[in-house]
C-alpha cells in the first residue's frame, strides 16, 4: 500500500493505492460509501476518483482545490 500527499499547482493531491485484487469501477455498482465520499469531497471543493492501481489493486485519488478555479 502507498499513501502520497503532493502539491499540484495550487491544489493538493491525496492518493491511496494498494496491491490487492482491485475491481473495475466501470463494471461494478458502487455502494453508498463511495457516493458519500464523493459528496464529502465535493463539499470541500475537491474531486474523488477511484480506479485501478498500477500495482493491480485500487487507487483512490482526492484532489483538493485550495484556490477557486479561474472563471471562464
Amino acid at each position: 500500500m502507498s499513501v502520497r500527499i503532493v502539491p499540484v499547482g495550487n491544489d493538493v493531491l491525496l492518493e491511496v493505492e494498494d496491491d490487492g485484487v482491485g475491481f473495475d469501477p466501470s463494471a461494478v455498482a458502487l455502494g453508498s460509501g463511495v457516493h458519500g465520499m464523493r459528496e464529502r469531497a465535493a463539499v470541500l471543493g475537491g474531486d474523488l476518483e477511484i480506479d485501478r492501481a498500477s500495482l493491480g489493486g485500487t487507487r483512490n485519488r482526492f484532489l483538493l482545490r485550495l484556490l477557486p478555479a479561474p472563471s471562464a
